[in-house]
């Protein structure tokens, strides 16, 4: 009898070890505001990617920020960001969160914290501010920008793809403009389409640049934001409407193809042929915010 009751702690004994080791292994990938850049002052987003290679486990997220500081005339404070969460088995899930710290005098903090494991990273956020607020540019990795987006505006230009853009409104109060070249929004999940489309109809800038897949800009989620209805492609010759609006001659050789679109809303401020290529409509309580155009064109073959 006492053998086999050896035996038995033994083999529990050995389980228990199994699980303490898998639940070790939990890790914590954290990108915070957008490719870890923000303006400094307003909320961002954050979000953890916490990936379980064992068994079933529930526990919280923390994040932990500083408020108040020398901005604020108080002595800092820890403030706390919490979320129970359960993972899986041999799982992974992306958690995100609005945070808005005052102080960067001490460290951001994620932990995590559960049954027999705590997992915590740290990060210093000096240095990941620039003076402006920013551009985000939601454009695929292998696609390539026939745009270039350099003018008078200094506002700092982070690539992203479309899936990365808030979920909370609050974080594109650190946005200028979010450009969106040949992406669809079929991707956002509802949070993430309802906060881009309120931060719009609240004066935020949205560009959209014409692309040759023009059954992306077709789509319902994205053409109802858009001030024209595109119907296809035409190819032209020449785009003298727009040479003389920039003043500047387009480097091309070749035809060009531009989307075929019908005004539906707003202010056509360049045409070429009777298309749109050049078009804008406001947003907001009486025309308050910035514009959101749409038009583009690309050289032929």
């Amino acid at each position: 009898m006492s053998l086999k009751i050896r035996r038995d702690v033994i083999t529990l004994s050995s389980l228990f070890l199994t699980v303490s080791l898998a639940r070790a292994d939990v890790t914590l990938d954290v990108e915070f505001g957008f490719h870890r850049l923000f303006k400094l002052g307003h909320p961002f987003p954050l979000s953890v990617v916490i990936t379980n290679p064992g068994s079933p486990l529930e526990g919280e997220l923390q994040v932990e920020i500083w408020k108040g500081g020398a901005a604020k005339v108080m002595a800092p404070y820890p403030f706390f960001h919490r979320k129970e969460i359960f993972l899986a088995a041999r799982s992974q899930r992306k958690i995100p969160f609005t945070v808005h710290p005052d102080s960067m005098a001490r460290h951001l903090k994620v932990t995590f914290t559960g049954l027999d494991v705590e997992v915590t990273r740290e990060f210093d956020l000096r240095g990941h501010f620039p003076p402006s607020p920013l551009i985000l540019l939601a454009i695929s990795s292998s696609t390539l920008l026939a745009v270039p987006l350099a003018g008078k505006s200094q506002a700092p230009v982070v690539t992203l793809s479309a899936d990365e853009l808030p979920s909370d409104t609050r974080a594109y109060q650190e946005v200028w403009a979010v450009v969106l070249y040949e992406q669809s929004l079929l991707g956002l999940s509802d949070l993430q389409r309802r906060a881009l489309e309120s931060w719009i109809y609240s004066g935020g800038g949205f560009v959209v640049l014409g692309g040759l897949h023009y059954a992306l800009y077709q789509e319902a989620s994205l053409a109802a934001l858009l001030p024209i209805r595109v119907v296809g492609l035409k190819e032209v010759a020449d785009l003298p409407n727009l040479k003389r609006h920039y003043g500047r001659d387009l480097s091309q050789t070749g035809n060009l193809w531009v989307q075929d679109a019908k005004v539906t809303e707003g202010e056509v401020l360049i045409a070429e042929g009777g298309s749109p290529i050049l078009a804008m409509v406001s947003r907001g309580p009486k025309g308050f915010g910035r514009r959101r155009i749409c038009g583009g064109a690309k050289p032929g073959n």
